[in-house]
């Protein structure tokens, strides 16, 4: 018991550190890709995978630092982003914990519902509120196909924690049966 304790240890801290680590080169990958073209803010669907994979206070905390540093990456006033991830990983976790299986149909539409709460609540703070955005274009050529490619990205994501997950998951024991006459 004792042993497959220290290996179930072993193993959720290597699945973490796997999960920082994805988060921050999701991080990185936002700040240096340039393009013209509508890039997928990463952070969001890695919140929501950890908070598929996990428990609602870990997921909490991380989806509170993916929502700080996508603030950063965005240049927007820090909190707005850590509060919205930080409740949807949370009530995701809750979800998927209790009453949701784990599949990728559960992922789209949670994925899905946190890139609309974030981007809408963006834009409506940002630009719809104070009247930058008159004719809706920053909605329909920025959020938009945003949302749609962070959702799109999202799948790969989820394969990839997928992947993780089985390999540093819950470690399993074996059992032969001996047979008494």
């Amino acid at each position: 018991m004792e042993l497959k304790a220290r290996k179930e240890r072993s193993h959720m801290i290597i699945r973490v550190l796997i999960f920082v680590f994805l988060m921050i080169f999701s991080y990185i990958l936002m700040l240096t890709v340039s393009s013209t073209a509508a890039l997928p803010s990463m952070l969001i669907p890695c919140a929501i995978c950890f908070a598929m994979r996990e428990q609602p206070m870990a997921a909490a905390v991380y989806g509170m630092v993916c929502g700080l540093f996508l603030d950063s990456a965005y240049n927007m006033l820090p909190g707005l982003s850590a509060v919205i991830l930080m409740w949807t990983s949370m009530m995701c976790s809750l979800l998927v914990n209790n009453v949701l299986r784990k599949n990728i149909f559960n992922f789209i539409c949670m994925d899905a519902v946190a890139c609309f709460l974030h981007g809408g609540l963006h834009y409506v703070l940002y630009y719809y509120v104070w009247g930058y955005d008159p004719d809706k274009q920053i909605l329909f050529r920025i959020f938009l196909p945003e949302f749609i490619v962070s959702n799109i990205a999202g799948i790969v994501l989820y394969i990839l924690t997928g992947i993780i997950t089985r390999r540093f998951g819950a470690v399993s024991e074996h059992y032969i049966e001996e047979r008494n006459s």
